[in-house]
């Protein structure tokens, strides 16, 4: 009886362990779609203001690359430990920029007075992990929003 009793114990711990794991693995896929999403907003905010700053001493602003102040959405891919990618991809960052209607960049002066403005943009990552017993898989996703001032090429 007391074997019967010792080997329901340790089953249990063994499951224990086994959810701890799966835990620990998807808190590190969020962690790492943190940080991927985190670093194109930097990205973005520091051509932002690179584009300001070239404005305010009367210089056209750098093209940019990505044109995270476009319209079209822009999709980039990272691998699992959220370096960029081109194939074989574990995250996908899709940056969709909305103008703010009626505002306009602050700073930004001639030649290109009034062609600035500030752009909400709107980061989604999406991956897909095996989260159940069964070991289905689960496309998760995370998005975070910055806005930020800008001035046109």
């Amino acid at each position: 009886m007391a074997a019967f009793i010792m080997a329901v114990g340790i089953l249990g711990l063994t499951m224990l362990q086994t959810y701890s794991i799966r835990s620990q693995t998807s808190g590190k896929s969020v962690d790492i779609a943190v940080q991927v999403a985190q670093q194109i907003l930097d990205q973005a905010e520091m051509l932002g203001r690179n584009s300001v700053v070239s404005s305010r001493a009367g210089v056209a602003p750098p093209t940019l690359s990505p044109n995270y102040f476009g319209t079209a959405a822009i999709t980039q891919t990272f691998s699992a430990a959220g370096l960029p990618v081109a194939t074989g991809a574990y995250f996908t960052a899709v940056i969709t920029p909305t103008t703010v209607p009626g505002a306009t960049a602050t700073g930004v002066v001639a030649p290109i007075t009034g062609m600035g403005g500030i752009a909400l943009l709107s980061v989604t990552v999406s991956w897909t992990e095996s989260v159940n017993r069964a070991g289905a898989t689960t496309t998760r996703n995370l998005t975070l929003n910055r806005r930020i001032n800008y001035a046109n090429s």
